[in-house]
């Protein structure tokens, strides 16, 4: 079915996403770091699955829907940990998928673990702009029917985390990719341009049975206002946690993470839009499911992030 640009808003968008960096939005971050810090690699000490499937802005026709999948482990010297990122973006009529290989060093301080990571990868880029319907037939810019391009990336982060708290420091996807016009698109990286994330998260113990979890995502990029997760779970049990998040100009955030045995974690996030787009659409839906495969390591605590 053919898409039509009747929503200015969501041009802006598309267009803007051309020269932008790829970094997804993740309501779950505290569940699924994968995909923004390459330092979380290793981190739960087992080999560790996670897949997250992200609808965002439903009934709006076009808008984004994002899929990751990614696998991790530390390896037999437990320092290093190793993993494999995938990932697929489709927002109106372009499509983006990749790869990524990840990798970390970890070194013990204090009463936890100091984490450097990198990952490398490629993405793949498919625009149908035979698909976009213009008020003008003439358009040259629409009327060159498909593209398909093929371009690297690479991410970098520190991550430090201990039995009760972390905090973390990155730059996902560091290449921008920018649309020349026609079929010609290039990678670039510019200090300039660097999506920068910082957050950080404490897990409170009020007793044997009830914890409570707040947490704080600031992500900084040049020529776009800073913009601030956050987030408040209360636990039972480690059986199952609820809270409530705060995205500043963006939404306001339901969450919900259960964990039926000590290996699965199953997280929900609705987003709730309070932006101009609210009036158009019905919030965004996040699901998450984690698996750890239990097996002897060295570590000395539970991951709780």
């Amino acid at each position: 079915m053919k898409k039509t640009i009747l929503h200015i808003v969501f041009l802006f968008a598309l267009v803007a996403s051309c020269t932008a960096q790829h970094t997804p939005v993740i309501s779950q971050y505290m569940l699924n770091g994968l995909p923004l810090n390459p330092a979380f690699t290793g981190s739960r000490d087992a080999l560790s699955i996670v897949g997250s499937y992200r609808n965002q802005w439903t009934g709006y026709e076009g808008a984004p829907v994002n899929q990751t999948f990614g696998v991790h482990t530390p390896l037999k010297n437990d320092a290093i940990g190793v993993g494999l990122l995938l990932f697929n973006d489709h927002i109106g009529v372009s499509n983006e998928s990749g790869v990524h290989a990840m990798a970390s060093y970890r070194l013990r301080l204090a009463k936890g673990r100091l984490s450097f990571g990198l990952s490398g990868g490629i993405s793949n880029f498919k625009n149908q702009w035979s698909e976009v319907i213009t008020t003008d037939e003439g358009d040259r810019v629409f009327s060159s029917g498909n593209d398909q391009y093929v371009l690297p990336n690479f991410s970098a982060g520190v991550y430090y985390y201990t039995k009760t708290y972390y905090i973390s420091l990155s730059s996902p996807f560091i290449l921008s990719q920018k649309y020349k016009g026609g079929s010609e698109y290039k990678a670039q990286g510019d200090l300039k341009q660097y999506n920068i994330l910082l957050n950080g998260g404490w897990k409170y113990n009020i007793n044997s049975n009830f914890s409570i979890t707040p947490s704080a995502m600031l992500k900084m990029s040049p020529g776009s206002p800073m913009q601030l997760d956050m987030n408040a779970l209360a636990g039972y049990k480690e059986m199952v946690e609820v809270g409530v998040s705060y995205r500043t100009g963006d939404a306001i955030i339901g969450l919900l993470k259960v964990h039926p045995t000590d290996q699965i974690t199953v997280g929900y996030a609705f987003d709730y839009t309070i932006s101009t787009l609210g009036t158009y659409t019905g919030g965004s839906h996040e699901v998450t499911l984690l698996y750890d495969f239990k097996y002897k390591t060295n570590t000395s605590s539970p991951r709780f992030f």
